[in-house]
């Protein structure tokens, strides 16, 4: 995105984006916590922001905290945003207009539920209202890539076309996060619409080979709520017993690994085929936890794991987090989740 206002454009369009002579001016919606702003902190682009927009009042504070502006910043209701006085004065506009009914997780009603009113997802008419409004030189959205599969090509139509008759030129494309730095395989589409009047256009950056894994974002210290409860273990094991009764499911047992350090391609994300006899191990209840010095010994190996059939079976070891869902803050489903197997040696 630097590259946009840092080219070496001609003289008219260096006039028109003006962006070597001032900040980019940034207005932002659907906010969040502000992901677009802190990747233009990381980038070094320097920018003067016109406004949040954030109707959730914690991720609000968040936002102000975080980036260090006030909440009179906050536009809060896009729908009741008017951006008609802000017309050519906004450089750059951000929306990640929401997934709920587009993602794979969500209801799939696309943009307009059975009813005929718009979905949460349908917000993104909000956000074509604001680009009409105030033409920026550029808008960046970004979603769930599942708004370019065949389930939603109409909405994903309405969004190339609106935005061309908007007036701009639409460069779209799938990016995963681990091609980009970071172990956690996230992908999402991008958009990045630049008014027609000021392209020249524009090209996704390649991918960078991935230098980290999974085990070195942990952290060494965990707080003990984020280990499984006496309470899950019994759960787990009421499960396994149910299921052998039934003549299915896989076995569940807490015991002791000894695992070796392995040797991985982390820019393809191979895994090994390593599998644990269905058993899900290094799950220690708290009292075992705590009868071991594993914290202070320095002798405590960490890696990633796959979970799935309600954590009852462990996959395979990864280098490379899966997306956190929307539920995944309820426990283990019956989905492949992320897990973080810690094995001791002492």
């Amino acid at each position: 995105m630097e590259d946009l206002f840092n080219m070496d454009y001609s003289d008219e369009i260096k006039k028109a984006l003006n962006a070597p002579m001032r900040k980019i001016r940034l207005l932002s919606l659907f906010s969040g916590i502000g992901a677009f702003e802190k990747a233009l902190d990381r980038c070094n682009i320097p920018y003067e922001l016109i406004g949040y927009c954030e109707i959730d009042k914690y991720a609000s504070k968040a936002y102000s905290a975080i980036h260090g502006v006030s909440e009179e910043k906050n536009l809060w209701d896009v729908c009741k945003v008017d951006a008609t006085s802000l017309k050519g004065g906004v450089d750059l506009l951000t929306y990640g207009f929401p997934c709920t009914d587009i993602s794979v997780a969500g209801r799939q009603a696309g943009f307009v539920d059975e009813f005929g009113n718009l979905t949460r997802s349908g917000l993104f008419y909000e956000a074509l209202r604001i680009i009409n409004e105030c033409k920026p030189k550029i808008a960046v959205a970004e979603n769930v890539k599942n708004l370019m599969s065949q389930a939603f090509v109409d909405q994903y139509h309405i969004v190339q076309e609106s935005l061309g008759e908007a007036g701009y030129n639409n460069y779209v494309q799938i990016l995963n996060a681990k091609d980009y730095g970071i172990p956690q395989n996230r992908e999402r589409v991008f958009i990045i619409s630049i008014r027609k009047d000021i392209d020249i256009g524009y090209e996704f950056p390649n991918p960078i080979p991935l230098k980290l894994c999974l085990k070195d974002m942990l952290e060494s210290k965990v707080a003990e709520k984020y280990y499984l409860s006496e309470q899950s273990i019994r759960s787990f094991e009421e499960h396994a017993r149910r299921n052998a009764e039934n003549g299915n499911g896989f076995g569940w047992n807490v015991c002791d690994v000894d695992m070796t350090d392995r040797q991985t391609d982390r820019q393809t994300d191979r895994q090994t085929d390593r599998q644990t006899e269905e058993h899900l191990c290094a799950m220690r209840s708290r009292q075992e936890r705590r009868s071991q010095p594993r914290r202070s010994s320095g002798r405590v190996k960490q890696c990633g794991v796959l979970l799935s059939e309600k954590g009852t079976k462990l996959e395979r070891e990864t280098d490379v987090a899966m997306t956190l869902m929307a539920r995944d803050h309820k426990g283990f489903g019956n989905q492949a989740m992320t897990g973080v197997l810690e094995i001791s040696d002492g």
